[in-house]
């Protein structure tokens, strides 16, 4: 089977398939609404290990979401954390899925829908970067969103892509077939 399949980075991804973050803001429109599988891209870099380190709801969110790392890794003092972060915002892989409902540009998201956008974490420092420039954004309104309980291998690809899911992943496909 085929299926749509946006890439979008850590933790952002993770974000996306819990349901915190309900708009992902991209430079280009897309006319597409539906299903879509999301892939965790990028890497972890030390900056967000380390903030999430310094914070003790983040600590405490990110533990809550590993994905079969070891006790023993986790208590590691030298490497513990570092793998914590690493097993509960696995990259490279789609780690769940969303309906996407509308894709609007996102002046008009904030007048129409202002109550939720404004609350939903809409702001990467990306988006921000583009809004100086000048660029036009648009926000894909996400909605219905799960979480696979083990990740699928995935190829990196940008935008929203057509991916063929593999026969393995049997969770993934039937969960995209209920959206």
């Amino acid at each position: 089977m085929k299926t749509k399949l946006l890439s979008v980075r850590q933790p952002w991804a993770t974000a996306i398939v819990l349901g915190t973050k309900r708009i992902e803001v991209r430079s280009r429109a897309t006319h597409y609404r539906g299903p879509l599988a999301i892939r965790a891209s990028g890497h972890i870099t030390r900056s967000l290990i380390d903030a999430l380190a310094e914070d003790d709801q983040l600590y405490r969110a990110v533990k809550s979401l590993t994905w079969g790392v070891e006790d023993a890794d986790v208590l590691d003092p030298d490497t513990g954390f570092d793998n914590l972060v690493r097993a509960a915002l696995p990259v490279g892989v789609v780690i769940g899925g969303v309906y996407l409902r509308d894709c609007s540009p996102l002046g008009e998201l904030f007048r129409t829908r202002k109550r939720w956008a404004k609350a939903d974490q809409v702001f990467s420092f990306d988006a921000l970067e583009y809004m100086r420039k000048g660029q036009a954004l648009y926000g894909y309104v996400l909605e219905k969103p799960f979480m696979l309980r083990k990740p699928v291998r995935a190829p990196g690809l940008l935008g929203i892509t057509d991916w063929s899911v593999p026969r393995s992943a049997s969770e993934l496909l039937r969960s995209l077939r209920k959206l």
